[in-house]
């Protein structure tokens, strides 16, 4: 033991003695006694991550074994090298009891209620095996992407095994026929699935806002419609991981679509789909039967814009689509096409994408321009107005408020299962071009679309290249015809 200050050596010496004559009095050599003690210690510490006050204050039965305050534990942890504590975290939190279980899940404090990220009361939940693999599986996709998937993989297990009333660890969800199970009877349970516990929540904050229950369902669509997007991408990539392929969420495949389930009635989970063609053509009809000329056309331009160019509609007003002005579109070059600044990326770190526009998406704007500033619809009156506006938004309302209104005309045409209208519509523009002469071209469709990765693009809107084997199999050797369809037809009544 070496410390700056002899105090806290002498100290911490004399409390690792105590220690051994209390557990080891069989040993009578001093030194050895000693180094017994420290050896225990430092097993101890690893199981609580070397947070010295778990040690000395927060665990009880650490507390009373070691008998000392928070300064002296640091003190002595401080002395342990980082390289010895990492060798020892590897050998002492994989083999762990319920109790431990429980602990790691648990939240200790109010501070890590917050952050969700800090040391646990045991060992942290990174070091876990499952976990390790599953960090090391993602390595590249940054350390954020890692922290969050690590996070709600944990939040997943906490849920979980809350309703499963037992402890569940990540070891538990590898398996995807297991755990699409499991997660069908935490969604649909009828007596305490989170559907259920969901709707309870609506119809009493719709009790006590108005005495009545009447339109719990509009609260339940807006505030409490399950949200588990981020806890289900966790499971499967950890599922991915250990060399599964997941069935807990995916959009293409029907099989992968576990929530869905019959309560009262039909409740669709709310998945990132895309809208069909006809049911795209249904949505911007209650636009028309529900607004008034002006507001019809605005939100229906939005929508062909959203679907016809894959953009994003952007949370933050400066992008996305909220982030386009008038200056924006060059509507001179043929094909038209529009600036937008999204997500940024390593290849595109301005965030910077020109966009083509079809030929739908321009015919609407047109259409809503015209109207929107009462001038011809030709394009030198189009092209004019963007010039004289040049630094007026495309579309200035916030995202709030196309969110409400995308959400209630859905909501009015049966598809309450559409939670993320506007990314729904970025998932319609992939199976659209999929149905054109660009077929599987991937390559094509992301550089039309504004995907910077063409493996995240596979992944989550087709769930893998495995998933396209198949059909690119069959098309290149002939066995698989079929006829093209145009980007724009289905869409002529619009």
């Amino acid at each position: 033991m070496s410390n700056s200050n002899p105090a806290f050596v002498a100290h911490g010496k004399r409390k690792l003695l105590e220690y051994a004559r209390r557990f080891y009095p069989q040993i009578t050599e001093e030194e050895e006694a000693l180094q017994k003690a420290l050896y225990d210690f430092k097993i101890d510490a690893a199981k609580v991550a070397f947070n010295p006050r778990e040690l000395a204050e927060r665990r009880r039965d650490l507390k009373t074994k070691w008998r000392m305050d928070h300064t002296t534990a640091f003190h002595l942890i401080r002395d342990i090298s980082e390289k010895e504590r990492e060798d020892l975290m590897k050998h002492y939190t994989v083999d762990i009891d319920d109790m431990t279980k429980r602990e790691i899940l648990s939240f200790s404090s109010a501070i890590e209620q917050r952050k969700f990220g800090l040391l646990t009361s045991f060992v942290k939940f990174e070091q876990l095996p499952e976990v390790v693999v599953l960090k090391s599986n993602i390595a590249d996709e940054g350390k954020d992407y890692q922290q969050r998937m690590i996070l709600s993989l944990r939040l997943a297990c906490l849920r979980l095994g809350e309703f499963e009333s037992k402890v569940l660890m990540p070891k538990d969800l590898i398996d995807p026929v297991s755990t699409s199970e499991l997660w069908n009877r935490y969604m649909n349970d009828p007596a305490k699935g989170l559907i259920a516990i969901r709707q309870a929540e609506a119809r009493e904050v719709q009790r006590k806002r108005t005495g009545s229950e009447a339109g719990w369902e509009r609260v339940y669509n807006e505030t409490f419609f399950p949200r588990t997007s981020k806890i289900r991408l966790a499971i499967r990539r950890l599922e991915e991981a250990h060399n599964y392929s997941a069935i807990i969420s995916g959009e293409k495949d029907p099989k992968l679509k576990v929530r869905i389930g019959v309560l009262d009635d039909v409740r669709l989970e709310a998945i990132q789909r895309a809208l069909s063609k006809p049911e795209f053509v249904t949505l911007v009809t209650k636009f028309k039967e529900t607004f008034s000329e002006a507001e019809w056309l605005k939100y229906r331009a939005l929508a062909c814009f959203a679907a016809g160019t894959a953009t994003r509609v952007g949370e933050t007003m400066e992008q996305g689509i909220l982030g386009i002005r008038l200056r924006d579109l060059n509507l001179d070059r043929q094909p038209p096409r529009v600036l937008v600044y999204d997500k940024k990326t390593k290849r595109r770190p301005t965030g910077e994408w020109n966009k083509p526009l079809p030929n739908i998406t321009i015919r609407t704007l047109s259409d809503y321009l015209a109207k929107r500033y009462g001038v011809a619809n030709t394009p030198e009156s189009i092209i004019k107005i963007c010039q004289e506006h040049r630094d007026e938004k495309l579309f200035p309302e916030t995202y709030d408020h196309y969110l409400k209104v995308f959400r209630e005309a859905l909501n009015a045409i049966g598809l309450q299962a559409v939670d993320r209208p506007f990314h729904s519509l970025r998932h319609s523009f992939v199976d659209w071009m999929a149905e054109t002469e660009l077929g599987l071209n991937l390559l094509a469709i992301a550089t039309l679309g504004g995907w910077d990765n063409i493996d995240t693009m596979t992944e989550h809107y087709f769930g893998g290249a495995a998933a396209l084997v198949d059909s690119w199999a069959l098309e290149a050797y002939g066995q698989k015809k079929r006829e093209p369809v145009p980007f724009e037809k289905g869409l002529e009544e619009i």
